[in-house]
């Protein structure tokens, strides 16, 4: 299989992945026992501070950028690579400032923790591959 190819199915499988688990996290919620459900209501209602919709908008245009960077892999933009890479980073740290604990399901773990796999796939074969000098040169593989 052409590098090429394995770059796309990476890509595709990525997103694949952070779907399934955003799907799965809204889907499996009413599977929680009654006092995670009890939790979630009572965090739902409470105010959101500024700093807390600072740190989301930073997060929705870091995800943004993140998908636009996937589409620039997928033609072999010098720029796409290093913008994924600072977007899964970005992200990564983003994280440590959120507040309080998480509740997620298994199956939700499971996939963004796939999701996860795949990215770091993803920086490895854009970085470290035969298909790294491609981004500079704009060849097929």
């Amino acid at each position: 299989m052409k590098q090429k190819r394995i770059l796309i199915l990476a890509v595709l499988s990525e997103w694949l992945l952070i779907a399934m688990a955003v799907t799965a996290a809204f889907s499996l919620e009413s599977s929680f026992p009654e006092p995670l459900q009890a939790y979630l209501a009572e965090e739902a209602k409470r105010d959101t501070t500024s700093w807390e919709w600072a740190l989301t908008g930073i997060d929705i245009a870091n995800f943004v950028l993140n998908f636009v960077s996937s589409i620039g892999l997928l033609f072999l933009r010098s720029w796409a690579r290093i913008l994924y890479t600072v977007t899964l980073l970005l992200s990564s740290i983003l994280w440590l400032f959120f507040d309080g604990p998480t509740i997620h399901s298994s199956i939700d773990g499971l996939f963004s923790d796939l999701s996860l796999i795949a990215a770091g796939f993803l920086i490895c074969l854009i970085w470290f591959s035969g298909l790294a000098p491609c981004f500079n040169k704009h060849e097929n593989p």
